[in-house]
């Protein structure tokens, strides 16, 4: 799927839509097909719960990040410590920090700063993008995918950084805000990428999101990924030819396992077909190509689900 790959060769990935629609879980499968394409990649959550970790069956990582496989390194942002270690960097003793920041007095009034964690989290993501190994002079991650957060948050996140650059007047906030913005920006660093699942408000929120982006925001949009897309077990031919035979024969308590078979057929059936209206909508709706992922149940929970979207990912390639 030369979409994946298209999408795979940016610097950093945005993934962002409705609560619910399987963002993190999409995440990481990418995350692993980035990998088996041997791309080095860091993937970047800002949750007060972990997942990633617990999608590869590894222990929280934390802010300080480490290993989820081979070729796959994973971090969990927090604003507060993003903050501290830009801070450091501009007063440079830890001493001066702990008395100018760590004081409740101006806790409170930097918790009420609008946009400052969103700065502190997306600073950090370029910070990270820019990292340097030691040994080989060469970008550290080829490639980042940040887990964002849900449509409306993802958008205020998003213009945080071009906010803060026109209202500073000068110093190194407005320097910093540039270089985010610029960054974001850049079409052929940046793109944020749209899931959504085929369901009628979800797809209706994915509408809306990027309606917003193309008219607020000047950053590339990738393909859309709709995700958990049901199966067509039967066409409508063949759902009314087997109803047509259970009608035939006269109806015994013999026939409720059959009935319920049927039934649920019928259920099968009409969630396909929504599904497919409401991804026709879509596509009627936007330019952005529009990548599907069949619906993946797996008894192996959450990690089965991932590598199982990854491993279709992959043979689509």
């Amino acid at each position: 799927m030369e979409l994946i790959k298209a999408l795979l060769s940016y610097r950093l990935i945005i993934i962002t839509g409705k609560g619910g629609v399987g963002r993190s879980t999409l995440t990481a499968s990418l995350a692993i097909v980035a990998a088996r394409m041997g791309r080095r990649v860091l993937v970047v959550e800002r949750a007060p719960v972990e997942q990633m970790s617990g999608f590869f069956g590894r222990p929280e990582l934390g802010y300080d990040g480490g290993v989820l496989m081979s070729g796959i390194h994973a971090m969990n942002l927090d604003p507060q410590l993003a903050f501290r270690e830009y801070m450091l960097t501009q007063v440079r003793l830890e001493t001066v920090y702990r008395k100018l920041f760590e004081n409740s007095i101006m806790r409170s009034f930097l918790h009420f700063i609008p946009g400052l964690n969103d700065l502190m989290c997306m600073g950090k993501v370029l910070e990270l993008s820019n990292e340097i190994e030691r040994d080989t002079h060469r970008r550290k991650y080829d490639v980042i995918i940040f887990d964002g957060p849900s449509s409306a948050q993802a958008v205020a996140m998003l213009q945080t950084p071009l906010r803060v650059a026109r209202i500073a007047r000068m110093g190194p906030i407005k320097k910093h805000s540039r270089a985010i913005a610029a960054f974001l920006e850049d079409p052929s660093q940046t793109a944020l990428c749209v899931v959504t699942q085929p369901e009628e408000l979800a797809i209706r929120e994915a509408e809306e999101l990027l309606k917003t982006t193309r008219n607020n925001l000047n950053i590339s949009i990738g393909p859309v990924i709709a995700n958990a897309i049901p199966p067509q077990i039967f066409s409508l031919k063949e759902l009314k030819a087997v109803n047509g035979a259970f009608l035939a024969r006269s109806p015994s308590n013999g026939h409720k396992t059959l009935e319920a078979w049927i039934h649920y057929a019928g259920l099968a059936y009409r969630q396909a077909e929504n599904a497919r209206r409401q991804l026709d909508r879509l596509r009627r709706s936007t330019p952005s190509n529009v990548i599907e992922i069949p619906f993946v149940l797996d008894e192996r929970a959450k990690i089965g689900r991932v590598q199982a979207i990854a491993d279709y990912m992959w043979t689509s390639l």
